[in-house]
């Protein structure tokens, strides 16, 4: 799923502008135009970008529906769950521009994100290799709920991440992994992990650089080669899939005051992303300790 929204998301970064620095007090019904506007023309290119390009290669069919639940060990949905958070945080700026109150642009912002991924569904379920899944629109949901949620007492402590690593995994099967470091970003489930983040000191009274700490619950997978096979043979050798948690620590770049409106934009993306730190992995009944886990 990352791969099919990684570019919608960064576009949506450069709509508002120079612009986007003076946010009205009211709303302006000229920028709602001009907002609702751009995302639902980027949305329709996007949709029609990835039905000439991503499935080109398969034959159309009539609408179906296919049960991916079991495929992956879940990894593929987690990365619906955290694409729907991610397009939504995307769209935010976007519609906070046009002076709209926090509620509803932060509805918008959800609600935007989660049509955009039911176009995409839509196309799935064209595609004969895939389908309608509604696995797919329950993460979605999932996502675009998380998102809402920040909004809350409890739900501000919570943040989802994402982290990579080059598994090894891609030379094996680099149609389904990935042929170029790119491609396994965004398609090797073995090199990906995501993190559910919790900051435990945020309400306290505490300096920022005590209050920014965060432990982290992460989940990936190893030695997966297939959808649904535990075990697979490639080059002669046997690849057992696993499941992996694993708990480690981060940082709320949210915590951190920054003055510098430059930094403050870079601070912003990297509040996706989970940094390197000292990790313990669970799997199989097996814990074991990594100096640096990404």
């Amino acid at each position: 799923m990352l791969s099919r929204v990684f570019f919608f998301a960064l576009i949506l970064q450069v709509i508002p502008l120079k612009a986007q620095r003076v946010i009205p007090d009211t709303l302006n019904h000229r920028r709602l135009t001009i907002a609702l506007s751009s995302v639902a023309s980027f949305q329709a290119a996007s949709t029609i970008g990835l039905s000439q390009v991503w499935y080109k290669n398969f034959e159309r069919e009539p609408f179906h529906f296919f049960n991916d639940g079991a495929e992956w060990k879940q990894m593929d949905k987690i990365g619906h769950t955290y694409s729907a958070y991610l397009l939504s945080e995307m769209h935010e700026p976007l519609y906070r521009w046009t002076g709209l109150n926090r509620k509803n642009y932060r509805l918008l912002a959800g609600a935007s994100s989660w049509t955009y991924l039911l176009t995409v569904e839509l196309l799935d379920a064209q595609s004969s290799a895939w389908g309608f899944s509604w696995w797919d629109i329950a993460a979605n949901t999932a996502g675009v709920g998380f998102y809402w949620l920040k909004d809350s007492p409890l739900g501000s402590r919570f943040d989802l991440k994402f982290s990579f690593t080059r598994s090894g995994y891609a030379p094996f099967r680099p149609s389904h992994l990935g042929s170029t470091l790119a491609e396994e970003i965004l398609k090797d489930y073995n090199g990906q992990s995501y993190w559910l983040n919790y900051s435990l000191l945020q309400k306290t009274d505490l300096p920022w650089y005590l209050k920014m700490w965060q432990v982290s619950l992460g989940h990936s997978a190893d030695a997966m080669l297939h959808a649904r096979e535990k075990s697979y043979e490639a080059s002669g050798l046997t690849f057992q899939a696993k499941r992996q948690w694993i708990l480690s620590a981060d940082i709320d770049w949210n915590a951190i005051p920054v003055r510098n409106k430059h930094l403050g934009k870079a601070l912003r993306l990297l509040r996706f992303i989970k940094l390197p730190f000292p990790a313990l992995i669970y799997s199989k009944g097996e814990i074991n300790g990594r100096g640096l886990y990404f």
